[in-house]
C-alpha cells in the first residue's frame, strides 16, 4: 500500500507579506542588493561566522566588523586590509565597514547595546565563556529589543559539559566523530582536513537569519539562533552512526575508496603528481569504463562483475585500473570518460583551480567594483540570484577606520564624541 500521505494543514492567507521599508531601519534602494538597508554587526572571530556576515554583505547587507584592535585579529585565512592589493577584496572582511570597539572598557559594553538597539542582527562564534565575560547577555537584549536577531555560534553549544571547550575547526571535527572517516584503512591513521565545519555551519547561520527575517517580517519580531558548530556536521555521519546503531559495524576511514561503489578512487596519469579521479556507482557505467580501457573482459570477471564483488576484490581492482589510467593525460582521459558516461574529472591543484575556464566564467556571475584590483574574482559564492547577483562593493577595512562614519549614522553621535572614545580606549 505505501505510506499514508501526511495530513497538510491548510494554508494561512496571511503566511506571507512582501517586506516593507520598516522590515529594515536602514532601508536603502533595492537595487543595492536584495538585503540592502539589512544591518549587521559581525562580532565573528577567524572562518565560520565572518563567513556567515560575508555572505549577507555580498547581497546588499550593510556589515560592520566589530574588533577591537587591543587583541590579536585571529583569523587564519589570510589577506590584506590595503585595498591596492587584491587580497583586499578577496579576503572574508570584504563589503563590509568597521569600528574598533572594546567591550571590556569601561563604556564599551554601553555603547554595543545600543547599537543592539538600531541593527537587524548580531552575529559571533565566540565561545560561552568570552560572551559572558564581555557582559552580553543574549536573552535580556532580544527582550529590549524586540526586532532584534542575534545568532550565536558557539563551537559546541551554549550549555553542556562541552560549552566552554576551546576549539578551532579541524580539532571540533575530531570531538564530533568527523575525523574517525578520514583517512586510509590500511594503517588506521586518520586525516586532518581543511576545517570543513566553519563553512558548514556557516551555510546553517546564513539560513537561520534568512528564516528569522522572514519570520520578523510576519511576526514583527526578532530571535535569538543558537547553532553548535559541531552539531552542523552530524549530517555528514548519518550512515555511520545507523551501521553502528543497528548493525554493531564500526564504519571507520576508507580512503579514497567508497563503502557502495566499486570502482571508485584517484588514479595515477601521466606526468609527476597528476590525478584522476573516477566512480561507478551503476554497473553500466563499470561496463562502459571497461569498454573505453579495451577490457571487455573486466566486468567477466567472476571477481568484477558485481559491485559485492568488486568492493571485495578493490585492491586488485584498482591496480588494474592503475595500470590503464597512468600513461593518460588526466584531463583527456577526464573528457573521453564523461563522454562514456562514467563519472570522472581531472584532480585540480590549486593553480588549476584558479585558472580553469569554467570555474572562471562561473565566477564572473559576481559583479565587480570598479575599482577592483583584479582582472576577476577568485573567492566568489556558490549561488547567485537571477535578478540580484553578488556585488563586490567594498575591499577589507582597516579596523576601527569607520568610527565616526557608523556611529554617526547608527547612534547620530557628533564626531568630537567619537574622538573622545577613541582616546578613552572604548574605540580601540
Amino acid at each position: 500500500e505505501g505510506w499514508p500521505d501526511p495530513p497538510r494543514p491548510p494554508a494561512r492567507a496571511d503566511a506571507w507579506r512582501a517586506a516593507s521599508a520598516s522590515d529594515f531601519p536602514g532601508a536603502a534602494d533595492p537595487a543595492d542588493g536584495p538585503l540592502a538597508g539589512l544591518r549587521v554587526l559581525d562580532l565573528g572571530q577567524v572562518w565560520a561566522g565572518p563567513l556567515v556576515s560575508r555572505y549577507l554583505a555580498d547581497y546588499g547587507a550593510d556589515v560592520v566588523k566589530v574588533q577591537t584592535t587591543k587583541r590579536p585579529w585571529g583569523s587564519g585565512v589570510p589577506g590584506s586590509f590595503d585595498p591596492s592589493e587584491a587580497l583586499a577584496w578577496e579576503w572574508i572582511l570584504r563589503n563590509r565597514r568597521s569600528i574598533a570597539l572594546d567591550l571590556k572598557a569601561a563604556g564599551g559594553l554601553d555603547l554595543f547595546e545600543r547599537l543592539c538597539g538600531v541593527v537587524d542582527v548580531v552575529v559571533d562564534n565566540y565561545a560561552p565563556r568570552v560572551m559572558r565575560s564581555f557582559g552580553v547577555d543574549y536573552a535580556r537584549l532580544t527582550a529590549e529589543h524586540p526586532r532584534l536577531i542575534m545568532l550565536a555560534m558557539p563551537s559546541a553549544g551554549l550549555d553542556g559539559p562541552w560549552a566552554d571547550l576551546i576549539t578551532y575547526g579541524p580539532s571540533l571535527s575530531a570531538l564530533f566523530g568527523m575525523k574517525s572517516l578520514n583517512g586510509y584503512p590500511e594503517d588506521r591513521q586518520v586525516m586532518e582536513e581543511a576545517a570543513e565545519l566553519d563553512p558548514i555551519a556557516s551555510a546553517y547561520g546564513t539560513l537561520a537569519i534568512l528564516a528569522a527575517l522572514a519570520s520578523r517580517s510576519r511576526s514583527g519580531r526578532g530571535q535569538f539562533i543558537e547553532l553548535a558548530q559541531g552539531e552542523a556536521g552530524f549530517a555528514g555521519l548519518a550512515e555511520a552512526v545507523v551501521d553502528w546503531t543497528w548493525n554493531g559495524r564500526d564504519s571507520g576511514p576508507v580512503g579514497n575508496s567508497h563503502r557502495y561503489y566499486a570502482p571508485h578512487g584517484i588514479y595515477r596519469c601521466a606526468g609527476e603528481d597528476q590525478w584522476i579521479a573516477i566512480a561507478c556507482g551503476e554497473d553500466e557505467e563499470w561496463r562502459a569504463l571497461a569498454r573505453l580501457a579495451g577490457h571487455e573482459d573486466w566486468p567477466g570477471r567472476a571477481d568484477f562483475a558485481t559491485r559485492e564483488g568488486r568492493i571485495a576484490a578493490r585492491t586488485e581492482l584498482d591496480g588494474e585500473i592503475n595500470g590503464w589510467t597512468a600513461p593518460h593525460d588526466k584531463r583527456e582521459l577526464a573528457e573521453a570518460l564523461q563522454a562514456a558516461g562514467v563519472p570522472a574529472f581531472p584532480v585540480l591543484d590549486a593553480n588549476e583551480a584558479v585558472t580553469d575556464p569554467h570555474l572562471a566564467e562561473r565566477r564572473r556571475r559576481f559583479v565587480l567594483d570598479e575599482d577592483y584590483p583584479g582582472d576577476e574574482l577568485l573567492n566568489g559564492n556558490a549561488w547567485s540570484l537571477a535578478e540580484a547577483p553578488p556585488t563586490l562593493r567594498l575591499p577589507s577595512p582597516v579596523f576601527g577606520a569607520h568610527n565616526v562614519e557608523v556611529l554617526g549614522e547608527y547612534l547620530g553621535m557628533p564626531e568630537a564624541e567619537v574622538r573622545r572614545l577613541e582616546e578613552a580606549g572604548v574605540l580601540e
